[in-house]
């Protein structure tokens, strides 16, 4: 049976996800909810902690609720986007030896990513950006088809805490149960993990315009993300969708609600044949 695992993946593959979105990234940082400060984080460093060695001071660790693990300063924010080098959108094409491809339907995508779970069970999962609300169970524990575009409607993961129907694992088992197979899963859950094969649906609130991504933030369910102006959501979302794009770790299938993005997508593929393991080249 196939289990997501939590490693590095691909240092090829992660570079490209970052030219991707035009991001650099910083080390454990994953920006996911504005937020001012780190709630519920450790105590603040003891007084004279700098005239002490690391031996000699005494830090209370505590671990972080699920939601706050990926809460960020903002100034973190600022940092990736206009301090750090900004690496040029698209400047790289997806690793030939990866399994990248873009779906023209989201059935198509769905349909992916359950052939993958019969192949290899539990090594697929289907994640999306947050464009769609997060409803409760229904009395009866059934979830919501709260993912709705066209004639598709999927279920979220069950909300942690709340009782859903036998079988249906709580977002905070969502990544490693068997049953979350059959919920999309949100940014929050699919963090520090990652599978054998990941399917994302790009909403409406990153899209690709000219070349280059632009947020539409009222796209977006998260309230706080939704009050953003565009130039700041966007690096909240280009994280985010990276953050998505970075969990297989050998295929990955996307489908986005616009149509021009799709296109964009498609062009960053490296349809180059792979033979004998490797890219073929002129001569071979």
């Amino acid at each position: 049976m196939g289990h997501p695992v939590k490693c590095d993946g691909s240092s090829e593959y992660l570079r490209w996800a970052d030219a991707l979105f035009g991001l650099t990234r910083v080390e454990d940082a994953p920006p996911v909810k504005p937020v001012n400060g780190f709630p519920g984080s450790a105590s603040p460093i003891p007084r004279g902690a700098g005239r002490k060695s690391a031996k000699q001071v005494a830090v209370e660790p505590r671990r972080l609720p699920a939601e706050q693990i990926l809460e960020v300063r903002e100034i973190s924010l600022a940092y990736s986007a206009t301090v750090a080098p900004i690496l040029e959108v698209g400047a790289l094409k997806s690793p030939a030896t990866f399994d990248f491809d873009v779906l023209d339907s989201p059935h198509d995508l769905l349909a992916w990513v359950r052939a993958r779970n019969v192949a290899e069970p539990n090594s697929a999962r289907l994640t999306a950006g947050w464009c769609w609300p997060w409803s409760d169970p229904r009395p009866d524990g059934a979830l919501v088809d709260d993912i709705v575009i066209g004639d598709f409607a999927f279920p979220w993961e069950l909300k942690s805490g709340k009782r859903g129907k036998p079988g249906v694992p709580e977002a905070k088992h969502w990544a490693v149960d068997p049953g979350g197979a059959d919920q999309a899963g949100t940014v929050y859950s699919v963090q520090g993990f990652e599978f054998r094969y990941v399917g994302v649906l790009m909403g409406p609130d990153l899209v690709i315009r000219g070349g280059q991504w632009v947020a539409n933030p009222r796209a977006n369910c998260r309230n706080g993300l939704r009050a953003k102006p565009p130039e700041v959501a966007s690096i909240y979302l280009r994280r985010i969708y990276r953050t998505l794009f970075t969990r297989p770790l050998r295929g990955l299938r996307v489908f986005s609600v616009d149509p021009e993005t799709r296109e964009f997508l498609r062009s960053q593929i490296d349809r180059t044949p792979i033979i004998g393991g490797a890219p073929a080249t002129s001569g071979i």
